[in-house]
């Protein structure tokens, strides 16, 4: 399913055929949503066509046509246009939907249609149902396109899956197109394989400045503004709010008034926004002692956290200290950004709260019994195994020579290079992670490139049929035996400075494993050195890590194969205030 998603991405703007496809939800999805989409070409022609029949042949062309509303072209400075056109949005509101119906469609411009799609709207009365909740996808492709797989999975497997929540930061700058044209073609991947996909609540983070924010949603609670609610179901709403405008005077105003409408109507209520008012990293947002007061006022249930790039769940808080009263905040923040550090410290993460890292969504469970929340991850990778009990030739934390803040002579990785001036300490190297051994206190914003280099003992290889490395890597890494390449990850072409197109990675718990292939015909000149390069996506990273350690036979380990069961990194569940 990816690659073929992958194949429209690459053709879909140049073909002329709507593209980009997203679905949001406003006050009252259980009777409207809007459809949003792409094209090359401002067009002329531009219609949504409309049916509740599963099968095309049944739809009799489509029962219902929505024309678009708005059409503009996406605002994109000069620099990045170039000689590339900038593309057209359009919008079609849907209205007068019935709840909790599958509604397929056809989007149309200009006689060009896309593939047809099908969502649900969400119910009227008090049935259970789901959403997904998550945020801060602006970077970490790589892991951004896992996890909107994932949620495509999981979609796929639960149709009371309705919806998803984005806690904002969609991309790192909100005034580049070019930024958000990626996002938009990684969403496509969100899409279920029968072609189902989850209207979007969006909120605006800190850096989804400017006006694309607005051309990509629609003017979701009013443009600039970005202030509204979603009635999820008969007894739940969403409270969506602005953490990047003043919190105070108007915003306040307007929230008071909606919780107060909204408290006694609703079992369930729900805010969500983006920077934390009880955060895992960072210092409280502004917005806390506005919010907070009238959170605990109405008896919001939970609240939806973003921005923090870990994931948490706090005690239920009231009066700034733990109450069974009181207010759950969640997140903070795990659809493909890396992954920082929590303070686990901080009094209101300690048991029964909890914080963490990793790449996640959360699933919010809506009943009347319950609000259940199970926070996911992707599979484990299928290189990754648990590095104990295993033949070692070289063991973990072993000593090795290194060089940080300059880059060493062409020839470092050659066995004659002479490295007795280069410092030596334990693996894993880096910074920001509170887990390395070798920590580079002067790395992040200084250098970007770490090289490693290491005798390995001959006369242990004499029987030894396979050589692997195992790994911990954060963000790419070039590996070499004698002076010539076995392996790399994350780094596209060149090396060292010459390196070029360097992806995220996150370094993991466990490590990964890469065979190093032709060994054995080094080890005939009497000597083995093993050299790696680690690379981070850039200078100014929260992090950076490099953790090699190397196997013996790896064709003997039992290894994790993943692949299949996602990663639970936490229950919880609520119970109703008000029946």
């Amino acid at each position: 399913m990816i690659h073929a998603i992958l194949v429209a991405l690459g053709s879909s703007l140049g073909a002329g055929e709507p593209s980009q496809w997203r679905v949001t939800w406003g006050a009252e999805p259980a009777f409207e949503a809007t459809v949003s989409w792409t094209t090359p070409e401002e067009g002329s022609e531009h219609r949504v066509l409309v049916s509740t029949a599963e099968r095309q042949d049944d739809a009799q062309d489509e029962a219902l046509v929505f024309e678009a509303h708005r059409t503009g072209r996406y605002s994109a400075s000069s620099r990045e246009g170039g000689d590339t056109p900038v593309p057209w949005y359009h919008h079609a509101r849907l209205e007068g939907l019935e709840p909790s119906t599958t509604y397929w469609f056809t989007i149309e411009s200009d006689g060009a249609r896309s593939p047809r799609f099908h969502f649900v709207t969400a119910p009227e009365d008090d049935r259970p149902f789901k959403i997904v909740y998550g945020g801060d996808s602006r970077t970490g492709h790589q892991a951004r396109q896992e996890m909107n797989q994932l949620m495509a999975e999981m979609t796929e497997e639960d149709d009371s899956i309705l919806a998803f929540a984005h806690g904002g930061d969609f991309i790192e700058n909100g005034r580049s197109w070019s930024q958000w044209r990626l996002w938009l073609d990684h969403h496509e991947l969100s899409v279920a394989p029968s072609g189902r996909l989850l209207p979007i609540v969006p909120v605006r983070g800190n850096h989804d400045v400017g006006p694309l924010f607005d051309e990509i949603f629609d003017d979701p609670g009013g443009a600039e503004r970005n202030l509204y609610s979603t009635q999820l179901g008969g007894a739940a709403a969403l409270v969506t709010l602005n953490s990047e405008i003043s919190t105070t005077g108007d915003q306040a105003v307007w929230l008071e008034e909606q919780l107060a409408e909204l408290r006694p109507a609703n079992r369930w209520l729900l805010c969500q926004y983006h920077r934390p008012l009880y955060p895992a990293v960072k210092s409280p947002g502004a917005a806390k002692s506005t919010w907070v007061p009238l959170f605990e006022h109405f008896d919001v249930d939970l609240v939806l956290e973003s921005d923090g790039h870990v994931v948490k769940r706090t005690v239920p808080i009231r009066d700034e200290r733990h109450d069974p009263t009181g207010v759950t905040y969640i997140g903070e923040g795990g659809l493909g950004v890396p992954q920082r550090s929590p303070d686990e410290d901080r009094w209101y993460l300690k048991a029964p709260g909890m914080s963490g890292r990793g790449h996640h969504v959360t699933l919010l469970e809506f009943s009347s019994e319950e609000l259940r929340m199970i926070t996911v991850g992707p599979p484990l990778p299928a290189r990754e195994f648990e590095p104990e009990g295993y033949q070692v030739l070289l063991e973990p934390a072993a000593s090795w020579s290194y060089a940080a803040g300059d880059d060493p002579d062409a020839e470092w990785s050659s066995p004659t290079y002479d490295d007795s001036h280069w410092p030596t300490g334990p693996a894993g190297f880096g910074y920001g992670d509170d887990d390395d051994a070798t920590v580079l206190e002067d790395m992040r914003g200084e250098y970007g490139r770490v090289y490693l280099r290491r005798e390995l003992d001959v006369d242990a290889l004499a029987e030894v049929e396979e050589l692997a490395l195992m790994i911990r890597y954060d963000d790419a890494f070039i590996a070499y035996l004698d002076g010539e390449e076995v392996c790399r990850s994350g780094v596209a072409r060149g090396a060292g400075a010459e390196a070029v197109g360097i992806s995220n990675h996150e370094a993991r718990r466990r490590f990964e494993y890469f065979p190093l292939e032709g060994w054995r015909r080094h080890v005939e000149d009497g000597e083995l050195v093993l050299a790696i390069e680690g690379h981070n996506k850039g200078v100014s990273s929260s992090d950076f890590s490099l953790d090699p350690f190397v196997v013996a036979d790896p064709a003997n380990i039992q290894r994790r194969e993943g692949g299949e069961e996602r990663v639970v990194i936490d229950e919880h569940r609520l119970l109703p205030r008000v029946p």
